[in-house]
């Protein structure tokens, strides 16, 4: 199993967007109303928690790129550059590994013995 664990340096960033994008959505579906008044107020508010929404998937993103692998025991420390060979990297190891696990312990019984094929 891998585990890629993100970094958590931008967490407290990370916390304060997804409470003010949450608090956003309670009043958009609050004042769901066909006032003219109320509807541009509506929108604006619509577009500001795109922009959020936005800002926290590439935060979340930037956390993941900067995180960590972890697979058998080795540590393996990500940054933009290695990112995606290291998790790439990783992932084929893994399906190696599963691979020739399991091609070992497969076995062809016969009346006589077992083969490893």
């Amino acid at each position: 199993m891998i585990y890629l664990i993100p970094d958590n340096s931008q967490f407290a960033e990370i916390d304060k967007l997804i409470t003010e994008i949450k608090r956003i959505e309670f009043i958009v579906d609050k004042y769901q109303r066909n006032d003219i008044e109320e509807a541009q107020y509506i929108r604006n508010f619509a577009s500001i928690k795109e922009t959020k929404e936005d800002a926290l998937k590439t935060l979340i993103e930037k956390s993941f790129v900067n995180g960590t692998i972890v697979y058998l025991f080795n540590v393996y420390l990500l940054n933009e550059s290695n990112a995606t060979t290291m998790i790439s990297d990783q992932d084929e190891a893994q399906v190696l590994s599963e691979f020739v696990h399991t091609r070992t312990n497969f076995c062809i019984f016969s009346v006589d013995s077992c083969e490893v094929v």
